[in-house]
């Protein structure tokens, strides 16, 4: 990346509050707002080194996504718009959530719940390693496609899935 000095200093430097992930989003939406351009050069390549997939990523990967995400955006939203934002907010999150359930992996689970506890708290810098709430994990991970159909307000695909599990269960029983 190549900045103009003068840029750097109208908007100051990376906002040492996102830590790693979406620093350089924030970084380039200030400068856009200063009245900079910013420009991408298409024949530029850059190669990173190991593999982008998101099963050879670590945990903090999916700690620091959930976290800087709810950072970046809270910021450039209306304060009027700051109930609907939080509902889109969890709902994404629990989305992952559902996702990263299918993968087996419960060091990402609790690095994606660590993630929005911390964006709740307004915790930023860099993750602590501490673990999520077990009530706040439990909540989170027990059933994410509930927690969704409920805050969707799909409430026959909620009630659906419920009466389905039921009957599997009287139906394993005989």
């Amino acid at each position: 990346m190549l900045v103009r000095r003068e840029a750097i200093q109208a908007v100051g430097l990376l906002d040492e509050r996102y830590f790693a992930y979406y620093e350089d989003f924030d970084f380039t939406d200030r400068i856009r707002k200063a009245g900079y351009r910013n420009c991408v050069c298409p024949a530029a390549r850059i190669w990173h080194a190991g593999n982008p997939s998101l099963p050879d990523r670590p945990p903090y990967y999916v700690y620091y996504n959930v976290r800087n995400h709810y950072l970046f955006w809270s910021e450039r939203r209306a304060t009027a718009d700051w109930l609907r934002y939080w509902r889109y907010f969890i709902l994404r999150t629990l989305w992952f959530i559902a996702d990263l359930k299918d993968t087996s992996r419960p060091d990402w689970l609790d690095a994606a719940v660590c993630g929005f506890r911390d964006a709740w708290l307004g915790r930023y810098g860099a993750w602590d390693r501490r673990r999520a709430p077990r009530w706040l994990y439990a909540l989170a991970t027990a059933h994410p496609h509930a927690l969704l159909s409920l805050l969707e307000g799909r409430f026959g695909a909620l009630f659906s899935g419920i009466f389905a599990r039921l009957r599997g269960n009287a139906r394993n029983r005989q």
